[in-house]
């Protein structure tokens, strides 16, 4: 049984040392690094409509909704989906990408209520 155990112990650490490693490899993205871009959702309509982003940089988007009603942000491109509470605010990470225009939209409302992401 003694040597079970000191295997056990001696594979948690060699886990550990792994998890170790690839954190400190692995550039983190800091806040600071990702440029923040607030969208107002009100009166049925995001403000900016558009908004422009760096290629290859990450950035955050903040979906402020200063409606009553709730309202479900969908960004199928960046894999966003949440839903927002009527006056509420969420925040969405993107992850770096390439150049393009990116459609989101209010999904409750989804065609007529939708914005842009341009990545330059």
């Amino acid at each position: 049984m003694p040597i079970k155990r000191s295997f056990s112990r001696l594979t948690l650490m060699i886990a550990a040392a792994l998890v170790a490693v690839y954190l400190v490899s692995t550039p983190a993205v800091r806040a600071e690094d990702a440029a923040t871009i607030v969208i107002t959702l009100k009166n049925d309509a995001f403000s900016p409509a558009e908004v422009k982003v760096t290629a290859g940089k990450p950035f955050v988007l903040k979906f402020v909704n200063q409606d009553a009603a709730a309202a479900e942000i969908e960004a199928k491109d960046f894999k966003i989906e949440k839903v927002v509470t009527g006056n509420g605010e969420i925040i969405a990470r993107v992850a770096p990408q390439t150049p393009g225009r990116y459609l989101f939209v209010n999904e409750y409302k989804e065609e007529t209520v939708k914005g842009f992401v341009v990545v330059e």
